[in-house]
């Protein structure tokens, strides 16, 4: 439930735009939004980007006969994208641990 005195986070205002908040939570969504200016903003700038990111994922898809009539929904989470961007950077470190580390290796070996 979202209160006046607390704002929808951004991932509940990408699922209320993806229609996936039940009943209750849409009710006070949308309750809160005709009250709130902030989140009618951050709604309004989301529903834009929703649509011209559609609009470029549309003219990538190949001329297929129907393709036309096909929907395009594409959305990427906040959390999700922090948490790849998370995980990215740790295995780039790993990588880059391992190959300092054979890299002293050869270079004791070379000299014994």
């Amino acid at each position: 439930m979202v209160s006046q005195a607390r704002h929808p986070d951004e991932e509940t205002l990408i699922a209320l735009l993806d229609h996936e908040l039940n009943g209750a939570e849409r009710a006070a969504v949308d309750s809160h939004i005709t009250t709130c200016s902030h989140c009618e903003e951050v709604l309004t700038r989301q529903e834009r980007a929703n649509r011209a990111l559609a609009g470029v994922l549309a003219a990538d898809l190949p001329a297929v006969g129907h393709a036309d009539s096909i929907p395009v929904r594409w959305r990427v989470r906040p959390g999700v994208g922090a948490a790849g961007a998370g995980v990215l950077a740790g295995a780039a470190g790993a990588l880059i641990v391992v190959g300092l580390l054979t890299r002293r290796r050869r270079s004791v070996a070379i000299a014994a």
